[in-house]
């Protein structure tokens, strides 16, 4: 009998080493595997993260004024994903939307009611260019950046659609009118990373 226990433990023993070791060199595969899957995604998530702060992969997200590369004298405002430059000079709708695109960059084209409160604050009771135009098609006002404007507070009498003319927003009424292209107008340029679209214009 005490042979017969001491087999029985000795077995017993041999199990539960066996099964430790089993279990200890499963749980270490499976964590170096879990690691290399973990530092995979890691730097995939880290890679993703990267590529979004920059905006160079396709299909991001627009960049945040934080992480924009823009030229000197261009400044973020808070709540704004763009950072702006206000011109002191007044020009032509064309010579203005020309001025900006020498820096990278293009007219101020307002997506919000807080982007326009901050142009009427930033030159306020100025009459200010907008990058909206409807020179090449009467009545369909188009972005410089390309594609149909959709933020469009138009003054009660606006637009009249009588000739093919630019954007301003009137600094005193705080509202959208069109007006001839050739009119003197200050302006705002905008870094926001979206290049211009000659085509649009």
């Amino acid at each position: 009998m005490g042979g017969r226990s001491r087999v029985r433990s000795v077995v017993l023993v041999g199990l539960l080493i066996g099964g430790c070791r089993f279990g200890f060199d499963a749980s270490t595969r499976a964590d170096a595997a879990g690691d290399d899957d973990d530092d995979g995604d890691d730097g995939d998530a880290s890679s993703n993260r990267d590529a979004g702060l920059d905006g160079s992969q396709a299909g991001d997200a627009a960049p945040d004024a934080a992480s924009l590369t823009c030229p000197t004298g261009y400044l973020p405002v808070a709540g704004e994903a763009s950072k702006y430059k206000a011109i002191s000079s007044t020009d032509g709708w064309l010579a203005a939307e020309q001025a900006c695109e020498t820096d990278g960059t293009h007219l101020v084209v307002l997506d919000t009611a807080s982007e326009l409160a901050m142009m009427v604050a930033l030159l306020p009771a100025q009459n200010l260019w907008l990058g909206v135009t409807d020179r090449k098609v009467l009545g369909q006002w188009l972005k410089v950046t390309g594609g149909v404007a959709t933020y469009l507070p138009w003054d009660s009498s606006e637009p009249d659609a009588a000739n093919l003319e630019c954007v301003q927003l009137d600094g005193v009424t705080t509202k959208l009118g069109d007006q001839g292209c050739s009119s003197g107008r200050r302006y705002v340029c905008e870094c926001d990373g979206a290049a211009a679209m000659p085509s649009t214009y």
